[in-house]
């Protein structure tokens, strides 16, 4: 009866949770059966529905909400212009979400800026402009970085950073501060005479954070993982150490131009841990000297906070562009270094292979040149015993003459 029951629940299309509740009728007018889930069974059905829906949604949020925040945080950096800033993540952000999640993350890098934009300063046109410009930088970037430059793979080899360079640090943050500095003036909410200024800002906000951030995510993301050994976290601990209280000593304690120092720092990442660590590091210093020269502290600190904010973007974008170099030429050594580790283990394999079918071969030729040889001897003893046929033949006509 239950499974009657059952049958004619699936049939009726009810049955879609796996598990139900079967309830008969106690009225004789109703005298029937029916199947009701459970409320477990319809939270199951509800989450499952709505899995999909959360995991394509996620990177949109995520991406979203990373723009606004950082974004918020640049333009509370801003001097000249309050939609002006020489500290801008976003543009490393987006361009990032473009070289993973490929195009169709468009919306939301639009989104955030034009969010960011409208709860700033402006209206809702200039934002939506801005957005627009902000989002075409994006694009073009991923576009260009994929088209010449080989997207993610770009930072294996020193033609890749340097396309990057020119392409994502250069030619498509051109056009984001084109458009936004274009919109400004044109409705107003910036002076003609303050043109030029105002697009170097810019410009080298989004640069920087191109340069900086990119690299960074891309890294993360292709390798999430951590395997060091106890000698290397060891290790990582003696560098840390050394990156901040060399950047605390730049950036924060002294007014001197020791920016320099913190380059080895740099340079001990790339050369012993990766691209990685590296980019790491440089996001690192970048903030505690963002944190200095807020508060008019360190190498940057003398000038205003207008000039110490394009210096030093200006040089944690030359930082970064050393600590990829040095991480690329250290992977290409080791990707060589294990080739030719490969190739020995091959051809020892190889030579081990020939040297046993060859130690094959000569075990039968010995084992047949037993053969013949005792082949040869029984038939020597063998026609020792008995006289020739000739002989035998003689003899035996003789004896009958």
């Amino acid at each position: 009866m239950e499974r009657l029951i059952r049958e004619r629940c699936v049939r009726d299309g009810v049955m879609a949770a796996p598990r139900y509740q079967i309830h008969k009728a106690v009225s004789a007018e109703t005298a029937g059966v029916g199947c009701v889930p459970t409320d477990r069974e319809i939270v199951l059905v509800s989450s499952k529905s709505l899995g999909p829906v959360v995991r394509k949604a996620g990177p949109y949020l995520l991406v979203f909400a990373a723009y606004v925040l950082t974004g918020k945080a640049g333009l509370a950096l801003a001097s000249l212009n309050a939609s002006a800033t020489a500290v801008w993540p976003p543009t490393g952000i987006s361009l990032a979400a473009v070289l993973i999640l490929g195009p169709r993350i468009w919306p939301a890098i639009f989104l955030g800026a034009f969010v960011t934009n409208e709860s700033t300063a402006g209206t809702t046109l200039t934002s939506l402009l801005i957005a627009s410009g902000n989002t075409l930088e994006a694009l073009l970037g991923g576009y260009l970085l994929k088209r010449f430059a080989g997207g993610r793979s770009a930072f294996e080899h020193g033609r890749g950073i340097l396309l990057f360079v020119l392409l994502a640090g250069f030619v498509s943050t051109s056009v984001a501060a084109t458009v936004g500095v274009t919109t400004l003036s044109l409705f107003g909410f910036a002076e003609g005479a303050a043109y030029s200024r105002l697009w170097l800002t810019w410009w080298l906000g989004d640069a920087s954070g191109a340069m900086v951030v990119t690299p960074a995510l891309i890294f993360w993301h292709a390798s999430p993982r951590v395997r060091w050994s106890r000698r290397q976290w060891a290790e990582l601990f003696a560098l840390t150490v050394l990156l901040v209280v060399a950047g605390w000593t730049v950036f924060v304690v002294t007014e001197y131009p020791l920016t320099f120092l913190v380059i080895p720092a740099c340079v001990w990442a790339a050369w012993r841990f990766g691209q990685r660590e590296a980019a790491t590091a440089t996001c690192v210093l970048a903030a505690i000297a963002i944190w200095g020269s807020t508060h008019g502290l360190g190498a940057f600190g003398r000038h205003s906070i207008h000039d110490s904010f394009l210096l030093l973007q200006a040089f944690a974008a030359v930082t970064s562009i050393i600590g990829l170099t040095v991480g690329a030429a250290v992977s290409g050594r080791r990707v060589a270094e294990e080739g030719l580790r490969r190739s020995n283990e091959e051809l020892e394999e190889r030579v081990r292979a020939r040297a046993k079918e060859l130690q094959s071969a000569i075990d039968k030729l010995t084992a047949a040149q037993g053969l013949s040889v005792a082949a040869s001897g029984a038939c020597r003893r063998s026609s020792m015993r008995s006289p020739p046929a000739s002989r035998w033949s003689r003899w035996t006509a003789s004896s009958w003459t």
